[in-house]
């Protein structure tokens, strides 16, 4: 268990940056693996489509194992403490 002081607003950026870094890169694997699996859990082919009209879902099966997706994160700690 971490004991680090968070009251202190630069111990809470470092945290900050730590989480999203673990969260950025735990994200980008999990794209990684549904495109390796053809799976589309989180709607791309629907947001690609919209600017695509003419695609048709074979074009997307195609396509879509070799998209470069980047998953970027942004973590803000708004409040820190003990709530009873």
């Amino acid at each position: 268990m971490r004991s680090d002081n968070l009251t202190n607003r630069k111990m809470i950026k470092k945290i900050e940056k730590e989480m999203e870094d673990d969260i950025t890169k735990q994200a980008n694997r999990l794209i990684k693996d549904f495109q390796k699996k053809s799976l589309d859990p989180i709607g791309l082919n629907e947001k690609y489509h919209a600017k695509n009209k003419k695609m048709t879902y074979e074009q997307w099966r195609k396509i879509y194992p070799m998209m470069d997706i980047k998953i970027e994160t942004k973590v803000d700690i708004l409040q820190t403490g003990v709530s009873e």
